[in-house]
């Protein structure tokens, strides 16, 4: 294994760390609101709240994708842990991938975290860089991290300026299954 590269998983260990993971920011997340009671972004399911949440998904997504063309060591971080994480799910797999992370992150880091932090912009630039460090997979892949911190403060700016944390989660949500499909799709190409 050459220092870049994380350990394989199996399907079933992924899904694991998955559903563990988000499990553990929920619990997370109700320990410091009960420790300190904030008002939470609400969630107003409404469509324009989810169309807005779409289009910066893709956005950033596609901010994602043109990064890791011109950067290299961007791609080879995102390379690597998309291959960790994702390789080993089945399609319906991608799904669970798309929204624990999404729903738990979120519920932390811009519902709980932003709320406790001041509901300003200190509390995006706080809860986005501690966000970004959650996607940490190795010292070499910092640039997944910056990156990652980026989208956490552009998703805790649309939790602010919407009122509502259903923007934030569906974004996450679309980066989440755009981006996994995407690779997978990469994935499959370079197969044949």
């Amino acid at each position: 294994m050459t220092p870049t590269e994380l350990p394989s998983l199996s399907r079933g260990r992924v899904v694991q760390v998955i559903v563990a993971t988000a499990v553990l920011l929920v619990a997370i997340a109700g320990l410091w609101h009960w420790w300190l009671p904030v008002a939470i972004a609400p969630l107003h399911w409404h469509p324009p709240a989810m169309g807005i949440g779409a289009v910066v998904g893709l956005l950033l997504t596609a901010a994602s994708l043109l990064l890791a063309h011109l950067w290299p060591a961007y791609r080879e971080a995102v390379h690597t842990y998309l291959q960790m994480v994702v390789a080993p799910l089945e399609l319906p797999d991608l799904l669970l991938l798309g929204l624990f992370p999404a729903a738990s992150e979120e519920l932390l880091f811009r519902g709980v975290a932003l709320a406790a932090l001041g509901n300003n912009m200190v509390a995006v630039l706080v809860s986005g860089l501690v966000f970004g460090f959650l996607h940490l997979a190795s010292p070499k892949h910092y640039p997944y991290v910056l990156f990652a911190s980026l989208v956490g403060w552009i998703l805790g700016a649309l939790t602010l300026l919407t009122a509502n944390l259903v923007p934030a989660l569906a974004a996450h949500l679309v980066i989440n299954l755009v981006s996994a499909l995407y690779w997978r799709q990469q994935l499959a190409k370079k197969s044949r």
